[in-house]
């Protein structure tokens, strides 16, 4: 059976998408669902001088394509109204096939819009 999906915490979103939100991030929202699938998304702005460091902590096994829309409005787990990925004009993606060794694939978009700061749209799922 199908969790409710719940808020989750930072710590819960980097174990379960396996990443490493760098300093300066601001986690403006995540939802998680547990039981026969684990799905996870999550809505958080960090620095743009910090992007390349979360890129590489996650250990992508998908390089990050420019203009690649990898997260839509499907990802959102917990729903709500902060969950806007179409907004973004100036975007770039990561689009896992091949999964973490414990079976978790994600995707990712990055909303490049603001020169100082990336909001990053995340979804991670397993099962």
């Amino acid at each position: 059976m199908q969790s409710e999906p719940v808020v989750a915490s930072a710590s819960e979103l980097e174990a379960v998408a396996h990443v490493t939100l760098p300093p300066g991030t601001v986690l403006l929202s995540a939802a998680y669902s547990n039981g026969l699938e684990t799905r996870l998304s999550a809505k958080f702005r960090l620095p743009r001088s910090e992007l390349d460091a979360f890129v590489a902590s996650g250990q992508f096994t998908a390089a990050l394509t420019p203009g690649l829309r990898a997260v839509g409005e499907a990802e959102n787990v917990g729903g709500g109204n902060l969950w806007h990925p179409e907004s973004a004009k100036t975007v770039a993606g990561i689009d896992e096939v091949t999964s973490t060794s414990d079976g978790t694939s994600r995707a990712v978009l990055l909303d490049l819009d603001s020169p100082s700061m990336v909001t990053v749209y995340l979804y991670a799922g397993r099962g």
